[in-house]
């Protein structure tokens, strides 16, 4: 199984990126779990859909796609 999980948090040092680290150690052996980093994925626009997605969005996009399952932590304060 493979799961794509993200922080909606982008600070480095967040309890909700820690949260992800800890499910990725403490997966079982059969789970593969990859951390998705969103700094780098512009703001949504749907304009850039007609002209195609910028580079970061679509992998982001096709990861998620191609992923078992989505594993998502976000601040509950925001």
């Amino acid at each position: 199984m493979d799961i794509a999980a993200f922080a909606g948090s982008l600070r480095v040092t967040s309890y909700n990126r820690g949260l992800l680290r800890a499910a990725v150690e403490l997966a079982p052996f059969d789970v593969g779990m990859e951390i998705l980093d969103l700094a780098a994925i512009p703001l949504f626009n749907q304009d850039l859909e007609r002209t195609g997605l910028p580079a970061t969005a679509a992998n982001l996009r096709e990861r998620v796609k191609n992923a078992d399952g989505l594993l998502i932590a976000t601040p509950e304060y925001n």
